[in-house]
């Protein structure tokens, strides 16, 4: 999304969704309740569903399995595709 720009971006394991920043919102033309696809890449590919919980000012993924997976592994690249 933001061609190799890192980002800060928060996890926690309370499944919540995701939380997006208004100008990621307006590049995958998501909104709040929208579907969205999770891609982690590292030594293997770990793709899962989740919604849009929020549009606000910071970014935040909130997935337990993800949470665990980049915990895991100290870092991987996360991709956030409209589903």
């Amino acid at each position: 999304m933001y061609r190799g720009k890192a980002i800060d971006l928060g996890f926690d394991e309370e499944d919540e969704g995701v939380f997006l920043t208004s100008e990621m919102a307006l590049r995958l033309h998501v909104r709040k309740g929208s579907k969205v696809l999770l891609v982690a890449e590292n030594e293997r590919k770990l793709v899962m569903d989740s919604v849009v919980s929020g549009v606000g000012r910071r970014a935040r993924v909130s997935n337990s399995k993800l949470y665990y997976e980049v915990g895991k592994e100290g870092g991987a690249v996360v991709r956030i595709r409209k589903a």
